[in-house]
Formats: C-alpha cells, structure tokens, sequence
C-alpha cells in the first residue's frame, strides 16, 4: 500500500519534503548530481536555478513545462518533476540551458541494480496495436524529448525521470552542427523505440497494420559538437510485446507469412555521435580528423548504465578520447528473428547488429564493462544470423586503430577489431572473455580483405579466454607482444599470429599457430 505521508507530500516542492522529514531521499535539486565525474562543464550547469512544475499553473503537463521554462528564461534551469506521473501526449521540446530533473531515488541509486526505481515519471501515449485494416496510427505513441533546436542548443539534460514509450535524442542538424555539453543521468527508459517508416512496405504485398521497430535508433540518442554525458541510467526489459499473425515478409521464394512478435526490445540502448566516419563497404576505412571531424568530437562519456536488449546494439559511439566503462548489457539468448528489418525474411547471412559495443574513432579507453550477448536465430529456426560481436572495432565506415585502450571488460563474445586498414597503439588488458568457440575470444585483425595492413605497438596481455584463443594479423608489424594470457579449458587455446614481429611469453595452455594470411583477388 502507498506511504500516506509520501503521497500527501509530493505536491510540496522538494526541499521544504527534505527539511521536513531530514531524509536523504527528498533530496533538494539543487546539487549538481553527476559532480562525481569531475566534469568542469558540468559544475558550470544552471543547477541552482529550479523551477517546481507542480507551482506552475497551465491546462496540462505540457503547458506548465512551456511555462516553467519560460519562466526560467536565458539563464536557464532545472524544471523539477517531484514524486507523480506526468502525462504528456506530444513530444518534450527542451530549450537551450534547461534541465528536466525528477525525485532522487529514495535507496537504491546505482541504475545497474535491479532494485533501482524512481518516482517521478514521464508517461507518454501507450501504443494500443490493431491488427486489422490500416492498423494504429504511427504517430498515435512513442514521442520523444528532444531539443528546440538542434543545431545550437547546450548545457542541457534529463536527470533521475522514468520515461515510458518515448526516447531521448539530442540530435544534430544541417552539416552535422550541434549543441554541446548534453547529459542524461540516472533515468530509467522503456518501451524506448520508434517506429520504421518503411513499414508496411506496400510494394511487398505488407499489410497495412504491420508495425516494425527502426533499426539504428537508441532509446538514448545524443549528438554533441563537444561533452556528452550518458551515465547511471537503466534499460530494464519491457513489458508490452504482442504477436502479429500472418506478418508478411519477403523471402528469396517470395511472400510468406510468421507469427512475429513486435518486440520493444529489439532497439539500440546508447548511442552519441553514431557518424558513418570511413569507408563503407569493400572500401578502406579512412576517417581521420580532418576528412570526419564531426567522428572526433571530445569529452564523451558513457558510464555505469545497465542496458538490456534482445536485438542491435547495446552501446555505439564516434569520438576521440571516450570513456565507456563499467556499463552492464544483458541480452536474452535463442531469440528466434523472423526478420531483420521488418520486411525481409532472415537468413544465416543476414544481421540484426547485434552487439554490445560498436567502437569508432581514436584514443578511446574501455574499462570494466559487463556484456553478455548472442546471435538470434533465423527464420528456418536452425542458422544463427550473422552477428553477435562483444566490443568491437571493425573496419567498416570507422577510422584506423589508433591508441585504443581496453582494460578488464568481461563477456561471452569476442573482442572483435576487425578489418581495421591499421592498426598503431592497441593495449588489451586483463579482460576475461569467454566464448563458446569459432572465432578468436582476442581477434586483432589489421588487414582487410584484399591487401595488408600495418600492425604496430600492440600489447595483447594478462587476459583470461575460454573457447577459443587470440589471434593477430597485419604486415609491416612492428612491436607487438602476447604476453601472460591464460586459457580455461581442457583443450588448448590456439594463438594464432598472420605477423611476423610478434613477441609470445608466459601465456598458459595455448599452442602457438604460424599461419599465412590468404587474400583474395578483385
């Protein structure tokens, strides 16, 4: 049953609660909540200056935040949601210096627990499927909270809110211009997608009450010319999938139908400047600063967030000097996926992306993070879909490998730094990766699949593999070393070396492979 006291005292503007009862659990928002992190751009946030929605007068929600803002004014501000639930049946438009920030959470405050919650709530239109004649509306759900403009907005964020069926995104605009100095801390997010609209594809034969989740969105999306913040926050499983009998899609034999399930859950989690930022496809990757300088931005941070998924990636970033570290991703493993991109049947060969972490630019650090994460099964129910990478790296539209440090990750699928066109700098320490076999646990791949490339300063050392081993190809190669690995199992690990200047000692239980690296032609 609901504490009388807490519910009798939500309408009271925090600090008067705080004082009231000298509880740390009515906290007053006028801390800066992530001075932890040491970020001075953070400090310089318009913490102090709060406005109580709940003291604001207006028809709804809404009305009283365009008010509460205004009244906030150039300087800026936090919009302060006490304990409750907001309904809200069009998108957030936030303003340049605001901050929309909820209820502390009363106990637990790590959002990697499970036991994490939080009181104030943001609680957009639920999408109420039909799957008959034109099916729902899509604008009928999922909104979003987003900036007034893109292009200049800064010095903004959403801080400690549960937001249900919308997504954050923090976008760019014109020329890849942005706002800087974005944040989203300790928020809770589900039913966080948007809806593909390609979907029905009529053209297909699709009926028109097929819905799709879109690939390549988060719930948590932000662009930033400079500091980005994603920390603390949780992605817990949703709740509200229903099956859509007789989903048509197209196969290589032409329309067929499957019992599919619409699946919140198939969604990106975190994703901050997500820029293609090299060669794509068959071509070298070649971004640089200079060629991509909207992939080199500064003063990315993801941190301690828990994110489940059944589908795409956990994490994806583009940067120069990121922090991801100690975030949890959980995947539901034997997913069947009918299809990938909701008109398209699956095959072996196709991809749902499926990965914990899609790495791109240089200088980035990678610590501590918790992973675990699975290919889905194909429609025939047998072949698994063709993804299904760890933390990766790979070649396509990304940079080079350059002084990419990654530091005790643990996980069930292989570090992947794949097809790199060059690698100068790699330090891969202390992780523990445990796969069931196939591809290398530690796979250091610098050539790509026509000619080689260079290895250089690479420092593979003190990991722990179980099922497969490491493997490291690239030419010229030039000061890489193995060194203190150790593998689980009865069997050996393989090291597998494609380079010719590579130093091995003190690994344990592993047999050391010399291979030659097999090109294809054009």
């Amino acid at each position: 049953m609901p504490n009388p006291l807490h519910l009798s005292l939500t309408a009271l503007p925090a600090i008067f609660i705080a004082l009231l009862l000298g509880s740390p659990a009515f906290c007053a928002p006028t801390n800066n909540p992530v001075e932890r992190f040491g970020l001075a751009w953070a400090d310089a946030l318009p913490w102090s200056n709060v406005v109580n929605i709940r003291e604001i007068d207006g028809r709804d929600w809404a009305s009283r935040l365009d008010a509460a803002q205004e009244k906030l004014g150039r300087r800026g501000g936090v919009v302060f949601f006490p304990a409750g639930t907001y309904e809200f049946n069009r998108d957030i438009i936030i303003r340049d210096r605001i901050i929309l920030r909820g209820q502390c959470p009363e106990e637990q405050t790590d959002a990697r627990k499970e036991d994490y919650r939080l009181a104030s709530r943001i609680q957009f239109p639920k999408f109420r499927p039909s799957l008959e004649g034109d099916g729902t509306p899509h604008d009928s759900s999922f909104r979003r909270i987003r900036t007034a403009d893109p292009e200049t907005d800064s010095n903004l964020g959403v801080v400690n809110l549960h937001i249900d069926y919308g997504t954050i995104e923090f976008a760019d605009g014109e020329d890849f211009k942005a706002g800087r100095n974005r944040l989203v801390f300790g928020c809770i997010l589900t039913h966080a997608i948007r809806l593909n609209p390609n979907v029905p594809d009529r053209e297909i034969g699709q009926h028109a009450w097929q819905r799709y989740p879109l690939r390549h969105h988060g719930a948590i999306n932000i662009f930033t010319e400079e500091n980005a913040l994603a920390a603390n926050n949780r992605l817990p499983p949703s709740t509200d999938h229903y099956r859509m009998p007789g989903y048509l899609v197209q196969s290589r034999q032409g329309p067929v139908e499957f019992n599919v399930l619409f699946d919140f859950d198939n969604r990106s989690g975190i994703r901050i400047n997500t820029y293609a930022i090299g060669g794509a496809g068959t071509r070298d990757p070649h971004g640089t600063p200079e060629t991509h300088p909207q992939g080199f931005r500064k003063g990315i941070i993801i941190r301690e967030n828990y994110i489940w998924h059944t589908g795409r990636g956990a994490i994806a970033f583009s940067a120069d000097g990121a922090n991801v570290s100690f975030n949890v991703s959980r995947m539901e493993p034997n997913f069947q996926r009918f299809t990938h991109t909701g008109m398209h049947q699956s095959y072996g060969s196709s991809t749902n992306g499926n990965r914990a972490m899609m790495i791109r630019g240089w200088n980035n650090h990678i610590e501590g993070n918790d992973y675990t994460v699975y290919r889905n099964t194909a429609a025939d129910g047998v072949y698994p879909i063709n993804c299904g990478e760890g933390l990766m790296h790979e070649g396509h539209a990304n940079s080079t490998i350059r002084n990419l440090t990654m530091l005790n990750n643990r996980g069930n699928a292989y570090l992947s730094l794949y097809k790199t066109a060059g690698i100068d700098g790699l330090r891969i320490e202390g992780n523990d990766i445990r796969t069931h076999g196939g591809i290398s646990a530690i796979y250091v791949d610098s050539d790509r699949t026509w000619d080689r490339h260079p290895v250089r300063n690479v420092q593979i050392l003190n990991n722990t593999t179980a099922g497969s081993g490491i493997t490291i190809s690239g030419e010229p190669a030039e000061n890489n070393n193995i060194r203190g690995n150790r593998h689980i199992g009865d069997e050996p690990g393989a090291i597998i070396i494609m380079a010719e200047d590579v130093k091995i000692e003190e690994n344990r239980n592993y047999r050391i492979e010399h291979r030659e690296l097999r090109l294809r032609t054009r």
